[in-house]
């Protein structure tokens, strides 16, 4: 199968599929889930890793989650 491939698309910034309105949308349910203020920095969360952002929410908010 490999040997007939010729193409592979890295989509890395949105120019083929955004995903980004469906990681704005379930964030906020989740922040909303907790209470929390949905007043952060896009530059927090917009090309970042998620995991970076929920450590830090999570810390700034003192959540007993993982």
């Amino acid at each position: 199968m490999l040997q007939n491939l010729k193409l592979v698309i890295f989509d890395m910034d949105g120019v083929i599929l955004n995903s980004e309105p469906a990681h704005a949308h379930t964030r906020d349910r989740i922040l909303d889930e907790f209470g929390i203020s949905k007043n952060y920095n896009l530059s927090d969360v917009v090309g970042f890793p998620m995991r970076e952002f929920w450590t830090n929410v999570i810390k700034k908010n003192n959540l007993e989650v993982t």
